[in-house]
């Protein structure tokens, strides 16, 4: 990433704090009200130990309830530091909205409260005492059968030369399976806690998801197969989306830390990065990939967010793979093209103050492919608008996205495709970045809601897609395409669960389908 670019988003994040304090009750001078709460939620959280816990996935319900309570201003200090968060900081949210929601906004108490219910069911720990937090024992945990299907997917191409070697959407075989899964999760000693999703099918055996953490004050240290998701988004961000999961070693906040002087202006801040080697066919030479995020929150109503990933080293990159190259990286003194592949965003989300009439929720994320101008020549752009409660009908949150990756210019490389690294920005079959897998544009209509205290959970999402010519699925999936994913959940009983999720996405010549249907036990 060249210095130019490292300039760029030092301005913009110069011009977001500068803009802070046309907001009422900047962090320089937060109502006192706000600063009780959040003292009051920090003694709350100590008291209740640590929060490193096992991840729960970045589209898991609880975790979308938490970021609604705290669009909805009920919960003071919810702020992770990467989309799959610790369940541990997910109780404690949902906890406080629960609490909270009574009192300052009695209409969505009895939604705040069916949240916290239906989540201790399925993680009897959230509800523990501080005391009960000792020796080894299994935590909340659930098994499952049912059936998976996939029909017409394609994995990402690869190579840059649209001449030479280049691939776009690959064709992988069709999937129709009976399907035993179950996610299980322990604590091995006070702070140590491993994590498990072994799945069992006609396809063979499998380890989609695993992770040892170990906690101390309001960090942790994983492990394992995990997720890493950066950005605020619903239909993909521009760094990492978490399509699927990588081999990593991480490190994140499990809540926000203040910086000290006359950084504390910043307000509460998170951080994630995480590193990892990829051993696989897709990438010759076994490069490495790496990434960190970092947001603030100078306001209590606007955070603020930075997040960078780098594909780097291996076997066949140019330059050798040794610290004074990484540090280079690091801070954008590489020259050249032969030794990393870098994507860059600046995010912001802020919370309206208009929860009067109706509350609303706007994000924004600009990127950047690795090369000089590309800020500027060709940037990723997405932004959307979100009502986490709509008024009259507080269980049904709705809203808007919009995605636009712009054709390459004359300068610049395409989106997500590389030279040196010739697999591209993506992990065995599926893109690291935005599901579209670069040029072209998408537009996304989305809808969450809870009924019957919670325990029917229905989501959807309608897009429309138009890929451009260099994207990683062209050829192959060139032009428009529209598709939905839908799900739903059903709570049949405190401890029993039947979940349905269906994907389809068509274009000219091609179709995609995905079916998910499981009933599973909570314990």
């Amino acid at each position: 990433m060249s210095g130019t670019l490292s300039s760029r988003i030092g301005k913009v994040l110069l011009a977001g704090l500068l803009a802070l304090p046309a907001l009422p009750g900047s962090a320089m001078a937060q109502d006192s009200t706000v600063a009780a709460v959040a003292a009051d939620t920090a003694v709350q959280l100590r008291a209740r130990g640590p929060l490193a816990s096992p991840p729960l996935a970045s589209d898991h319900w609880a975790v979308q309830a938490a970021a609604r309570a705290e669009a909805l201003g009920l919960v003071a200090r919810y702020q992770p530091a990467q989309g799959s968060v610790p369940r541990m900081a997910v109780a404690a949210a949902l906890r406080e909205a629960a609490e909270r929601a009574p009192l300052e906004n009695p209409r969505l108490a009895a939604l705040t409260r069916a949240w916290y219910e239906r989540f201790v069911e399925e993680f009897p720990e959230a509800d523990d005492t501080p005391g009960a937090r000792g020796g080894p024992r299994l935590l909340g945990s659930s098994a499952g059968a049912g059936f998976r299907g996939r029909y017409g997917f394609a994995a990402p191409g690869r190579g840059i030369d649209v001449d030479v070697r280049r691939t776009g959407a690959t064709p992988r075989p069709d999937i129709s399976e009976g399907l035993a899964t179950a996610s299980l999760a322990a604590s091995l000693v006070p702070g140590v806690q491993l994590f498990a999703v072994p799945e069992v099918g006609t396809e063979g055996v499998r380890l989609a998801r695993a992770d040892l953490i170990a906690g101390w004050g309001p960090a942790e240290l994983s492990v394992g197969r995990g997720q890493v998701v950066y950005g605020n988004e619903v239909g993909g961000s521009v760094v990492y989306s978490g399509l699927g999961t990588l081999d990593r070693i991480e490190f994140q906040t499990t809540r926000p830390f203040t910086l000290p002087s006359f950084l504390r202006y910043l307000g509460p801040t998170t951080f994630q990065t995480f590193a990892t080697r990829l051993h696989e066919e897709r990438h010759p030479g076994d490069p490495y990939l790496w990434g960190a995020r970092g947001t603030i929150r100078p306001h209590p109503r606007f955070t603020l967010g930075i997040q960078r990933g780098s594909m780097f080293g291996g076997d066949s990159a140019m330059g050798a793979t040794n610290l004074e190259n990484i540090a280079r990286m690091l801070v954008g003194g590489i020259k050249g093209y032969g030794f990393e592949n870098q994507v860059v965003s600046v995010d912001f989300r802020l919370r309206a103050p208009t929860e009067e009439l109706l509350p609303l929720t706007l994000y924004f994320e600009w990127g950047a492919d690795d090369a000089s101008g590309a800020w500027h020549r060709e940037p990723a752009l997405i932004g959307g608008i979100a009502v986490p409660a709509v008024p009259g009908l507080p269980q049904l949150s709705v809203g808007v996205e919009g995605t636009s990756f712009p054709h390459r210019s004359f300068k610049n490389p395409p989106w997500y495709r590389h030279a040196t690294f010739r697999g591209d920005w993506a992990s065995g079959d599926l893109p690291l970045g935005h599901p579209m897998g670069g040029e072209g544009g998408q537009l996304l209509v989305f809808a969450r809601s809870e009924l019957d205290d919670a325990r029917l959970r229905l989501d959807g999402r309608l897009f429309t897609r138009d890929r451009g010519r260099d994207g990683l699925y062209v050829p192959g999936r060139l032009g428009r395409s529209s598709g939905a994913d839908l799900r739903a959940a059903w709570r049949v009983a405190p401890r029993s669960e039947l979940q349905l999720s269906v994907y389809h996405e068509g274009g000219s010549g091609w179709s995609e389908q995905h079916l998910l249907a499981m009933a599973s036990v909570l314990f």
